[in-house]
Formats: structure tokens, C-alpha cells, sequence
């Protein structure tokens, strides 16, 4: 994710060039990786876009070759490396294939879908049938959502709405005024992007929303854009693409229309391009049902989408989850199922004793990856 968030600087062709005399499509040399800690300059930005470039370009290559001996023109795409949004993006646009297919749950958790498939096609039970949108983790029920509540009782003040459409419209009229929602609903979706059930959304117009998010939620690198998530009926209207193109899973990067970039600068990046993710009525109803609200009040069925987490932390799961993170943040207001809840003035879960800081506490678990001098040479195929 970090090496495609600067991939649009126009510099990295020419430090190819500089510092890559004699490489072609099969030949790449890495070196000692940056501290994630440190500051980015601009010489470290233009070193990952040129990462970025080549790795499209070897993409071009592998997938063409294949596609050449085989004749087909329907692609499917697994493997960590298949979750970067620009070289799918790149691929796709590069004309050798009619489709491209990336299963959303494309890196190792992925392994279990593997496995099942495997053992389908030793019984003989595989069929090909259409994917819906991957919501297949746990959902909660309400007694476990009235107990996170009353948890935090002292620190919230909460207001239960009687119907979806009413949460919809109380949550649209929000982020039209430029405030940042937690939004959890239902089951939580499998893979690594959040695409509506455990979500942080906002308004892709605001022109600061980006920073604002990064300095009070994900605490990450200024150069990593946030994507759109966009009803499947008005895609083309602000994107590259032919009406009605499904891009449900947020993978793949396509281009803002010229028009349309200064609307939308919460979600477009430093090259006119957008990670987009589709949401249709039949795949992903709630979350469609919310983008209908936000059109009705701001005028486009679109909202910035990101994970509902912040660094160091994997996305939220349960009730009691979605309450500390909301809580330890600066989310201005949480759906949880369809009640809003507010911290209340003055208060913040520090004030029971536990830490503002996600860094600092163990309640959750965190990944982190050790540092390491990565050398890897390859001659040929």
C-alpha cells in the first residue's frame, strides 16, 4: 500500500534511468528498506515510485506472456502482490485482457479459500458461480451491542433511531456538514479492506478531509490517498469507466475524471487516479442505502471509505471494539447498527483508566513487521 500511494511521481522515471542503467522486465535490485518511523523526503518518495513503476511493468510482462501462450483474455489474480490497486489498475488499462478478476481476500487469508477449493475439487463439488461482496466474518447481535453501550455509558451519550432509513439520513446529514463517522453494520467483511460494514466515511469534497483523518485516526504517512466508495449507478460519472462497471472490492485504481479532480480531493491522488470501490443495491444493500442518503444531501452518491482501525490495530470486529477505537479517536460520531453514539463534552476513555494511545495498550492484538535488509537479485525466468 505505501509503495502505490506515491506511485504517481513523475520523478521515478528518471531515477530508473540514473540508477537502473541495463535493467529490462525480468532483471530488479533491492537494497536496505527505509524506517517507517522516519520522515519521507522527496529522494525516498521517488525511490518506491520507481519501485512502483517496475513492478507494473513486470506485471505487463508475466501476464502478457501467459496470456500470449494460452490465448485467453479473462485473468484472475492471487497473492499479496495482487492486492496492489495500481498495477491491477495498470494491467487492466494496458489492453491484453477483456477482465480482470482479484479475489478480495487476495493475500495469505486468502489460504483458506485455497484450501476449501481444493478439497471441492477433489469431491468434485466446484462450481463457478458469481462471488457476492466478501461480508462473511461474524455480525453481533443487539444484546451484545446494548452491552458495549452500557460499558461506556459514562463517557457516550447514545440515540436509537427506529428505522434504517432514519439512521441513513442522520448519518448523510453529518458528513455533509464535514464531520467523520464510524460506520458498523452487520457482518465484517473478509480480506483486507473495509468496503462498508466497518468503516470510517466522510466527505470526499472536503479538501482537508484527508489530512484530518491521518491526524486524528490512522496516523499514517501523508502521501497514502483514501479511496471512494460510489454507488455502481454514478461511477462514470466521476470515473474512467463505462456505466455500470463493477469494481466491488477496492482494488484496483482508475482514473478521476479531468473535470471532476478538483471536486473531489479527499480521494484523488497526486495522478488523477482513484482506488474506487462500486457498491451496489443487490451486493451490498446497507451501505447503498447510506450513499442514496449522502446523494440526497450532497448532491453525489460517494463517500471517502477507509478501515474502521487505526495504526498498529486490525480492523474492528466487535461492538465493545468499534466503542474503544471510536473513543481513543477523534470520530466525531459513531453508527453502531442504528445507534448514534457522541462521546460526551470533556470525556474520553482515558478518563477510565486505559490509554488514549493504541500504541500503548494490549487489549487488541497488533502485527508488526521486523526491520530487514531484503537483497533479492533475479537473472531471467
Amino acid at each position: 500500500m505505501k509503495i502505490l500511494g506515491v506511485s504517481g511521481l513523475e520523478q521515478s522515471v528518471a531515477f530508473q534511468k540514473a540508477h537502473w542503467p541495463g535493467l529490462d522486465d525480468r532483471e530488479y535490485r533491492m537494497c536496505q528498506g527505509y524506517d517507517a518511523a522516519a520522515a519521507l523526503v522527496i529522494d525516498g518518495a521517488v525511490v518506491v515510485a520507481a519501485l512502483q513503476a517496475c513492478l507494473d511493468r513486470v506485471m505487463r510482462h508475466l501476464c502478457g506472456h501467459f496470456g500470449a501462450r494460452t490465448g485467453l483474455r479473462r485473468l484472475a489474480l492471487a497473492g499479496g502482490v495482487a492486492l496492489n490497486c495500481t498495477a491491477n489498475g495498470q494491467l487492466l488499462r494496458a489492453g491484453l485482457f477483456d477482465e480482470l478478476y482479484v479475489q478480495p481476500a487476495a493475500g495469505d487469508d486468502g489460504a483458506a479459500v485455497g484450501a476449501a477449493l481444493y478439497r471441492a475439487s477433489q469431491v468434485g463439488r466446484v462450481r463457478n458461480q458469481r462471488s457476492p461482496v466478501p461480508f462473511f466474518g461474524p455480525a453481533y447481535a443487539m444484546e451484545e451491542v446494548n452491552a458495549a453501550l452500557s460499558e461506556f455509558r459514562d463517557l457516550i451519550d447514545a440515540v436509537r433511531f427506529a428505522t434504517f432509513e432514519e439512521t441513513c439520513q442522520e448519518a448523510a446529514r453529518r458528513i455533509a456538514e464535514g464531520q467523520v463517522v464510524a460506520w458498523y453494520r452487520g457482518k465484517m467483511e473478509f480480506g483486507p479492506r473495509a468496503l462498508g460494514h466497518r468503516s470510517i466515511v466522510a466527505n470526499p469534497g472536503h479538501p482537508e478531509m484527508r489530512d484530518r483523518i491521518n491526524v486524528m485516526v490512522k496516523k499514517r504517512e501523508a502521501f497514502r490517498p483514501f479511496a471512494p466508495a460510489v454507488s455502481l449507478e454514478q461511477v462514470h460519472h466521476w470515473f474512467e469507466v463505462e456505466p455500470m462497471t463493477a469494481l466491488p472490492y477496492m482494488i484496483m485504481t482508475v482514473p478521476v475524471r479531468e473535470h471532476c479532480r478538483q471536486a473531489l480531493p479527499a480521494v484523488t491522488h497526486i495522478d488523477g487516479s482513484a482506488r474506487v470501490q462500486t457498491v451496489s443495491a443487490r451486493d451490498n444493500k446497507d451501505f447503498h442505502g447510506l450513499l442514496y442518503a449522502v446523494g440526497k444531501t450532497t448532491g453525489r452518491e460517494m463517500l471517502l471509505n477507509t478501515s474502521f482501525n487505526v495504526k498498529g490495530q486490525p480492523i474492528v470486529n466487535t461492538p465493545r471494539e468499534a466503542m474503544e477505537t471510536f473513543l481513543r479517536t477523534g470520530i466525531d460520531v459513531l453508527f453502531l447498527e442504528n445507534v448514534r453514539v457522541r462521546r460526551r463534552a470533556a470525556r474520553c476513555l482515558g478518563t477510565r483508566g486505559l490509554p488514549r494511545d493504541p500504541e500503548e495498550t494490549s487489549l487488541r492484538p497488533r502485527g508488526r513487521v521486523p526491520r530487514a535488509r531484503i537483497i533479492f537479485h533475479h537473472n531471467g525466468f
